[in-house]
């Protein structure tokens, strides 16, 4: 029983180049019914048929299985298949980066693709799970149609939502807060233009850039608005080809104290005016 236990066990053993069973050594110890045996012949039997195994199921040059592979789950005519909880990831013995796609164990609705370092912690992940959702990154930027982002986040286009966007603002992170003085006078030095993109055979920098070339665009110089409000722009890092930028949200708190240092002036006229003509 045992020996033929063991012969079956070794024949539903595949090889990797094809479908033949694995043809074994002789067992050291011939095992049959109604004989004895003590538990060295019978370890000595089983490891010969692991060491056929080790032997023969090593990766050859070019692996290849006809036909198609189901784990734990019926036939679905797919190449390859698999019902139960899974992760694969190519290779990453400690000096290099490695692919992972794996489930999230009790999650059902979890799922996780990441590129990991060679220290295995994620560097980019695409993640979907009942608590945490989106895409994950480590130690770097975001960039859309750009691969040398220079913000945290970055898209090299046009981009659009159905809400407006919301910056942190809490006083409570705040020190140093004074109110905006001389905005009319900062407003003043500031212009506003008309223009077009430059086509990219025109550019002396962001050749890289995908604009709207063509269209009559309205807005600041950058440049320009950082003579007046260097707080509202952002520059390239020293030494490169860089663009400068404005951030434009950053006026709107200047417009707001220039709207107010303008009515204080019209009501001070509107004053003055009604007290001459009460002098009439």
């Amino acid at each position: 029983m045992l020996k033929w236990l063991a012969a079956g066990a070794c024949a539903c053993l595949l090889m990797p180049g094809g479908a033949n069973a694995l043809t074994c050594p002789a067992y050291p110890n011939i095992l049959t019914n109604g004989s004895t045996a003590d538990a060295n012949q019978v370890m000595a039997d089983f490891n010969s048929i692991l060491a056929c195994a080790d032997n023969n199921l090593a990766p050859n040059a070019s692996p290849h299985l006809t036909g198609n592979v189901t784990i734990a789950a019926p036939s679905t005519g797919l190449a390859l298949d698999s019902a139960g909880i899974g992760r694969f990831q190519s290779p990453n013995a400690g000096s290099t980066g490695a692919v992972v796609i794996r489930d999230a164990p009790g999650n059902p609705q979890a799922a996780y693709l990441q590129f990991v370092n060679s220290a295995n912690s994620s560097q980019l992940g695409f993640i979907r799970g009942l608590n945490a959702s989106g895409l994950e990154l480590a130690g770097g930027n975001i960039g859309v149609n750009t691969g040398s982002p220079t913000l945290n986040f970055y898209v090299n286009g046009s981009a659009g939502g159905t809400q407006a966007w919301s910056s942190s603002s809490d006083a409570r992170l705040k020190r140093n807060v004074v109110t905006i003085t001389n905005a009319l006078g900062l407003v003043e030095h500031l212009r506003g233009v008309r223009f077009e993109w430059l086509a990219v055979s025109e550019r002396k920098a962001g050749k890289d850039l995908t604009l709207p070339i063509g269209e009559k665009e309205i807005g600041f110089v950058a440049q320009e608005v950082e003579t007046v409000v260097p707080e509202a722009v952002t520059r390239p890092a020293s030494g490169s080809n860089g663009t400068y930028g404005v951030k434009e949200g950053s006026l709107v708190p200047l417009l707001v104290e220039a709207i107010k240092e303008q009515q204080t002036q019209i009501d001070q006229l509107r004053a003055e005016i009604a007290s001459m003509k009460a002098k009439q």
